[in-house]
Formats: C-alpha cells, structure tokens, sequence
C-alpha cells in the first residue's frame, strides 16, 4: 500500500512538530513553514489531509495560501470556538479535532490527557496515524465533536482565566484553586448547553475537566487568544441572556494587569 501524505503546515510549533514527526507506518507527513505553503498547496493537487496548526488569527492568510480546490482537505485543529470563523468561510465540512494532549514547546515529548477527538473526511486517517505514534485518537460523529468542543472550551476558559491571575501551573490550580475552578465550570455549564447542546451535567463536566488538568499538572495555565475563547464566552452570554458574572470578573481583572 502506498503511503498516505499527510501535509501538516505549522510544522516549527508544539502540535505541528509533534504530527510532522510521525513518520511510522502507511504515512508520509511533510512539514512546512508558514512561507512555504503556497509553494506546496497553492495550486491543484492530489486529495490528502491538510492539517492547519496555525493561530486561529491566521486563518485567511493560510486559506490565500492554499488552492480552493483543496480547501475541503483541511483539518482544524484550533483550540476555542473556531466554528463560526469555519461557517463564515464555507468550511464547516472540512475534518475538524479536538485535541487532548500537552506539548510544552516544539519537540518536547507529548503528556497523553485522553483520547483526541476528530470528525470528518480524514478523521480516521488522523486519528490511526496518531494512535500508531501513541497518542490517543478516535473519529466521532458530528454531535460528540460538540461535546468535546464544549468540554475544551470549558477547560481553556477555566484554567487560561486562573492560571493567569495565579501565574502558575496546571497542577498548582487544581491544589490550591480548585473550588474556583470548579465555580467557574459550574458557571459555564448552561451557556455551553444551550449554545452547543452540551450533553452532560455540570458534575460530568467538570469531572471532564478536572480529570484533563489531572493529567497535564506540569503545563503553564495561561490566557491565550482571548477573542476565540474567552470573548465568544461574553459574547454568547450576552446575545442569550445568560450572565457569567465570574468568568466577567476574572476576565476584566486580566485586563487590568494589561494581560
């Protein structure tokens, strides 16, 4: 059997340098820098996945880089509510994951936090090229992507607020923050149920997300990307009515501290 191209563009990153070097087996990923893109995918080409680890900020200069015809081809693996910039630009069927794994920085060894999840066209080439290399990974239906999309977002929102009023670790919250933590999950629980038809209860969410942080203690909680993350929390709670006075205050503390 030939092998399967994996295209992987971000490949100097955390995520992307950890793909780009699972070379065992039926596949064949090929690294790239952000300026050599268009010289690979800018024009017609074979069907292959294309896995975008870029910032979510960077989305359209990526997009300009590769062929319209491969635009289906892509895989998102952005952490944050990424789906209304996809919906935006026609994107919503192209494969999309969620990932629960720690890379520290670009060539560190990959901390497992469970299965990754990924739905789509090229959801079970990824997932079996992941799982080969030992990091958990399974293709989903659409309606579990949500969940997982949720459950992330939950965990982002949560320890990227407190961590970055604390300044510290993953590990160190969940010892001495844990009741805020959960208070804040609780907080978010009726939002991510009514925007993304969360299934699970405020306890099984937060059990989802203690037990996430349990397994990635070591890695630095920041606030990263807030217009992807934290922004569509306010701004989803203020189009539904439904407050977050919590996540509000931890949030317009952060930006007092020029964070």
């Amino acid at each position: 059997m030939s092998a399967q191209t994996v295209w992987i563009i971000g490949a100097g990153g955390r995520i992307g340098g950890l793909l780009a070097g699972m070379v065992q087996g039926p596949w064949a990923p090929v690294g790239l820098r952000r300026g050599d893109v268009g010289a690979a995918l800018g024009a017609p080409g074979p069907a292959a996945p294309i896995v975008v680890c870029a910032r979510n900020d960077d989305l359209d200069a990526v997009l300009a880089e590769v062929h319209p015809s491969r635009h289906l081809d892509l895989v998102f693996l952005q952490n944050g509510m990424f789906q209304p910039a996809l919906a935006q630009r026609g994107l919503l069927e192209a494969t999309q994951g969620v990932l629960y794994v720690a890379v520290t920085h670009p060539g560190a060894d990959p901390v497992p936090g469970g299965p990754s999840a990924l739905w789509g066209r090229w959801a079970d080439t990824l997932a079996g090229m992941m799982q080969a290399h030992g990091v958990e990974a399974q293709a989903v239906n659409r309606p579990s992507l949500q969940r997982e999309i949720a459950v992330k977002l939950a965990w982002i929102c949560c320890f990227g607020l407190w961590g970055e009023r604390e300044q510290t670790t993953v590990g160190a919250l969940l010892d001495g923050h844990r009741a805020g933590l959960r208070a804040l999950c609780d907080e978010l629980h009726p939002l991510l149920v009514a925007a993304l038809g969360l299934d699970l209860d405020e306890r099984a969410l937060w059990g989802r997300v203690e037990a996430y942080g349990e397994r990635v203690r070591h890695f630095p909680a920041r606030l990263k990307e807030r217009r992807w993350r934290n922004g569509w929390v306010v701004a989803e709670g203020q189009t539904r009515a439904i407050p977050t006075p919590l996540h509000d205050r931890l949030l317009a503390e952060s930006d007092a501290r020029g964070a």
